[in-house]
């Protein structure tokens, strides 16, 4: 398994919805990194699972 990481532009209003969206990927787990930006509109992630997995987790969670 090799580390990944990914950078998505997700539209949020307030800091509710990066809140939302901060408490539905840690739920997840097996996150190495989650960086939220409500000024630029963007959510990164790292993680260490096969791919298939991490992706469907990844979008479900957003």
């Amino acid at each position: 398994m090799l580390e990944h990481q990914y950078k998505f532009h997700v539209q949020m209003g307030c800091s509710g919805c990066s809140d939302a969206i901060q408490v539905a990927l840690e739920s997840l787990g097996g996150l190495k990194l989650l960086k939220i930006s409500l000024e630029e509109q963007t959510v990164t992630v790292a993680a260490c699972v096969e791919r298939d997995q991490r992706k469907g987790k990844i979008h479900t969670g957003l």
